[in-house]
């Protein structure tokens, strides 16, 4: 953070383009987890594989509402 804005960027824009990127840790947890649906995968790895990606997507969830109080 403490690099936004240097060298003449755009504050803004830079903002915009790491919630982009936090949104998109989000939909690949989602889209992930969607494609349980369509393949034979054992419960027990579909739940070591949510059991992961669960704190992931709360700590993007965390992020992306920190970096909306900033823009």
């Amino acid at each position: 953070m403490k690099n936004l804005g240097v060298k003449g960027g755009d504050v803004q824009a830079q903002l915009d383009d790491i919630k982009t990127w936090v949104s998109a840790v989000l939909t690949d947890d989602a889209t992930c987890t969607d494609e349980f649906d369509d393949v034979k995968v054992s419960t027990a790895i579909k739940t070591a594989i949510k059991n992961s990606i669960v704190p992931a997507a709360r700590l993007a969830s965390n992020a992306l509402s920190l970096i909306d109080k900033l823009s």
